[in-house]
């Protein structure tokens, strides 16, 4: 028990809540914030996403432009697959996933 310095007797411990009453504080509440968002894995370097985009491009039976660059490599996968929406959406990591997903 702690000791309240201004009262005569001792401060019993917090009780603790039924089920009921932590339901019912709960719904009272609203609801709970959402958690932090988990720590994403290190980014990949263009090295590692160009092999990603080639077997991608090749499972679609599209051919590489030698000059086009990732970015727009990406775009046309997502054309492809219907995704072109999301083309300036993210990163092209986070581009790339469900492009390797096939849509």
């Amino acid at each position: 028990w702690a000791r309240n310095p201004r009262a005569q007797k001792p401060t019993p411990p917090p009780a603790e809540l039924s089920a009921a009453a932590e339901k019912s504080l709960s719904a009272f509440a609203g609801p709970t914030p959402p958690k932090a968002a988990p720590v994403s894995a290190p980014l990949l370097s263009e090295a590692e996403m160009k092999p990603r985009v080639a077997r991608c491009e090749e499972s679609l039976g599209i051919e590489p432009a030698d000059t086009a660059t990732l970015a727009q490599r990406i775009g046309k996968l997502e054309r492809s697959l219907g995704l072109a929406s999301s083309a300036s959406d993210g990163t092209l990591e986070e581009r790339l996933p469900p492009l390797q997903r096939g849509g």
